[in-house]
């Protein structure tokens, strides 16, 4: 199915057109940039609305735009159409669905929430919207619904949203204010003297909706392109494992650790603590040259507490790492209760020459869910962490999982909001899962735990990430594990599936990182 990434959505109407021929006037269209073209002249007989659909079926391939057939299902699949356009008067959208499945393209005229909302859980793509402002074409609909109305549909329905009614070049800096960066219209091209003028003027108005920060292709914002962007080269991390424990298993916090918590199911076989840290990195740099072509390496150190000992023998292994000539910086994880001024300032210290990344692991923002996965550590002293590593010249990154056994999906997504009101610079995200010799495994043996679905959980992933500013670069969508030792889910995907997997969703909802904050 093809993404729904297009602006601006052309409605036809052969009697607004100020006298000329249509095709003339859509091929005017389509040369200032049009990319969506809908058929909608329902007057016309059988034989000349179908010779029309035609004719537009050449057109929109002539310039690799969409061609939507206003409710005529038999129609569109007889001329090869992208996608139809349905409403209320025509065949419902789940029967449209179950016929046709996802390889044509849905959008539905609606006026009102309820209505929107039922024809997206029917399997809408996406939604035309309104009147938002007085128009002759949709006077039957009743008083104009305004921005007010077009901004909580435009927050509430999880597909992209085209406000639609009297849009027009003056108008358009409300559209945009409401958080709609989607238009459908008619006789703001077709009546226009010069309808290419007219588009691409639409179009420089409405702008380009991707942020600066964000992949064109990708539609987020990569830590991986932002290290290129920074530091010029290919980056790679190399993780190591210099000896650390936790104090959620030595009795100091708690003992037992996290009931996910085997470090085994994401520590390659070269990092050990038996194996001396250089020669863990040496591994680890001709692993990631030979695989990825990487020039310049950041060293993370990853497995359980790394700011958990004293500042002296912190500086000893830090220094040991940033002593390599080919190594840029480090990355080291840690608890919000673990981070000691001595290690704050040791971490201040190195980021005035190296880059420096601090990996705090919040999980989940639920108190409740913290206590019971025995996380030992609250909300409240994951935020008090960042606020004293703020500000000293170093990057932060929280890590979340989604998926504990009670969680919501609407709490889960409030984290992006939590994420949203601190100085956090980047994020690691994946699903929970049950890796053999922890208590979430005897868990999910007992029935206590159900993992999500691989769709809710590349479903919930984009919608985290449309409420994620667009500044907070992206280190991670997904945890593996080594299936030797993977109980559930048992998805068997590879980082970069998962990743395209979230994209081609993001691609398909025609939305992107930040897409969702005001």
């Amino acid at each position: 199915m093809k993404p729904i990434d297009f602006p601006l959505y052309l409605i036809t109407d052969r009697t607004q057109t100020a006298g000329r021929p249509l095709l003339d006037v859509l091929r005017a269209a389509l040369a200032g940039g049009v990319r969506a073209v809908q058929l909608r002249d329902k007057d016309l007989p059988d034989g000349e609305y179908v010779e029309l659909a035609r004719a537009l079926r050449v057109l929109t391939r002539e310039f690799g735009a969409l061609l939507f057939i206003n409710r005529r299902v038999d129609v569109a699949l007889a001329v090869g159409a992208d996608g139809v356009h349905l409403g209320a008067a025509s065949a419902p959208v789940a029967e449209v669905r179950r016929r046709c499945g996802r390889a044509m393209l849905i959008g539905y005229s609606s006026h009102g929430l309820a209505e929107a909302r039922q024809a997206v859980r029917d399997g809408a793509d996406f939604i035309t919207f309104g009147p938002v402002f007085a128009t002759p074409s949709k006077a039957a609909y009743g008083e104009p619904l305004g921005c007010e109305v077009l901004q909580r549909a435009v927050e509430a329905l999880p597909v992209p949203v085209f406000a639609l009614g009297g849009v027009k070049p003056e108008n358009l800096p409300a559209v945009r204010k409401a958080g709609c960066s989607h238009i459908a219209l008619i006789s703001a091209v077709s009546a226009a003297p010069d309808p290419c003028r007219a588009t691409r003027e639409l179009l420089a108005n409405l702008g380009n909706p991707l942020p600066t920060a964000v992949h064109h292709e990708l539609r987020i914002n990569s830590y991986g392109h932002y290290l290129r962007r920074r530091f010029d080269c290919r980056i790679s991390k190399v993780n190591v494992d210099a000896g650390f424990t936790c104090p959620n298993r030595d009795g100091s916090k708690g003992t037992g650790g996290c009931i996910y918590c085997n470090n085994v199911s994401f520590s390659p076989k070269d990092t050990q603590p038996v194996i001396p840290l250089e020669e863990q990195l040496s591994a680890g740099m001709a692993y990631h040259r030979h695989r990825l072509g990487s020039e310049k390496f950041i060293v993370y150190f990853q497995k359980y507490t790394n700011t958990y000992a004293s500042a002296d023998v912190l500086a000893d292994l830090y220094r040991r790492a940033l002593a390599h000539p080919d190594v840029i910086g480090i990355s080291v994880g840690t608890r919000p209760d673990s981070l000691t001024d001595g290690a704050l300032e040791l971490l201040t210290e190195i980021a005035r020459d190296h880059y420096v990344c601090l990996e705090l692991g919040l999980q989940s923002r639920d108190d409740a869910i913290l206590a019971r996965i025995n996380r030992g550590h609250t909300v409240d002293d994951f935020c008090t962490a960042v606020k004293r590593a703020a500000g000293r010249n170093f990057d932060i990154c929280a890590h979340l999982i989604h998926g504990f056994p009670g969680e919501r999906r609407e709490d889960f997504l409030k984290s992006a909001d939590l994420i949203a009101s601190l100085p956090i610079d980047s994020v690691k995200l994946h699903q929970l899962h049950a890796v053999e010799g922890t208590e979430l495994a005897a868990m999910y043996r007992r029935g206590e735990f159900v993992p999500l679905t691989l769709e809710k959980y590349v479903a919930a992933a984009a919608d985290f990430l449309e409420r994620l500013p667009a500044h907070v670069t992206i280190q991670r969508l997904y945890g593996s594990a080594p299936l030797a030792i993977c109980v559930a889910p048992r998805w068997g995907l590879k980082n970069n599936q998962m990743w395209f997997a979230v994209v081609n969703e993001l691609r398909r909802r025609g939305t992107w990182q930040g897409y969702r904050v005001g």
